[in-house]
């Protein structure tokens, strides 16, 4: 019986600090990022070879309602306004569970402290800068603001592709 109280409590503590990291950005921590690699990333997909923006989400194994909205409005924001740049690759998408061992190199490259959208700008496949967009906790709960957020960082990164 102790080993299951046990047990028991463990997963609690644990659920409990997975959902205050959750919780905790809402609050107004700003972690907005930027800047050039920090080390050579190797390319995942051939279409990372190429000139491109990636939009990046990068999020956990634990998803909370608000995490999972970081993903559906990126994803509406990319197809309702990019979707020709998501048709030729300029632009790509990719969600990233960063907890899974061939992804934890991102926590560094990107200096994660959240679950986070990060554009990568690539030039002849090498990432030229990149921008942790951290407003999207402060935004999340408004749409219009954090689609117009999103769509202008990503208008911005776009335009350097040229």
């Amino acid at each position: 019986m102790p080993k299951r109280l046990n047990v028991f409590m463990y997963g609690t503590v644990l659920s409990l600090i997975l959902g205050a990291g959750c919780s905790a950005q809402e609050k107004g921590a700003s972690t907005e990022t930027s800047g050039k690699p920090s080390s050579q990333m190797v390319p995942t997909k051939e279409t990372d070879k190429a000139d491109n923006l990636t939009v990046f989400y990068f999020h956990t194994t634990y998803r909370c309602r608000t995490c999972n909205q970081f993903e559906k409005l990126t994803k509406d924001i990319l197809q309702e306004t990019f979707a020709d740049e998501l048709a030729d690759s300029s632009i790509i998408f990719r969600a990233v569970n960063i907890e899974k061992k061939p992804n934890r190199h991102f926590v560094d490259d990107y200096k994660l402290v959240t679950k986070s959208v990060v554009l990568s700008l690539r030039k002849e496949g090498r990432e030229l800068e990149w921008k942790n967009l951290d407003k999207i906790w402060q935004l999340v709960r408004d749409t219009e603001r954090f689609k117009a957020y999103v769509q202008n960082a990503i208008e911005e990164y776009n335009k350097r592709i040229g």
